[in-house]
């Protein structure tokens, strides 16, 4: 049986309310998803808390956090980064985020904290790498990071709405890019 089925297969018994298989889950899965949560947030209590409202979450709401045909790791890497990113946004009074962070040595896709490095994953880097650096930081802060279209306007790229226009189009780029 494969890794990923055995991601499946844990998630559809957490779901069904089997407390073992949420500790396998967490054996399997914890080294990861702190990894991810401390990169975002830069600080261990704050990615500790993150890992325990994305197993909370797992176990109060498994039925319908179903991975959907998708990867179980794209599952757990989005609500560790949806959790971890609400934390650093409550960290702030304002709600935004701060805007030193560092760009250097964000991954291109969360796909790189899988196994092994998916096919999938190792395209989107390279379709990423294809965008002018203005645009690939932009993807880079909005996707990985959480950052808004205000806090991409306070960089000084373009207004809001201009962001916003921005970030379409290089969605549409990154696209047809993984389309080919």
């Amino acid at each position: 049986m494969s890794a990923q089925q055995q991601l499946e297969d844990l998630l559809s018994e957490v779901a069904k309310g089997n407390r073992r298989a949420l500790v396998s889950l967490y054996r399997a899965t914890s080294a990861r998803l702190y990894g991810v949560a401390y990169f975002i947030l830069q600080d261990e209590a704050a990615a500790q808390e993150t890992l325990q409202e994305v197993y909370l979450t797992l176990w109060e709401e498994a039925a319908s956090a179903r991975p959907n045909g998708l990867s179980p790791w794209t599952l757990l890497l989005g609500l560790t980064r949806d959790h971890a990113i609400a934390i650093l946004r409550a960290s702030h009074h304002d709600g935004a985020l701060p805007l030193g962070i560092a760009l250097n040595d964000i991954p291109a896709t969360l796909a790189q904290a899988e196994p092994g490095r998916s096919a999938e994953g190792q395209l989107f880097a390279q379709a990423l790498a294809q965008l002018s650096p203005d645009r690939e930081e932009a993807i880079k802060l909005s996707y990985l990071q959480g950052w808004q279209y205000e806090d991409l306007a306070r960089q000084g790229v373009a207004d809001r709405a201009g962001m916003r226009l921005w970030l379409r189009k290089a969605l549409s780029h990154l696209r047809e890019a993984l389309s080919q």
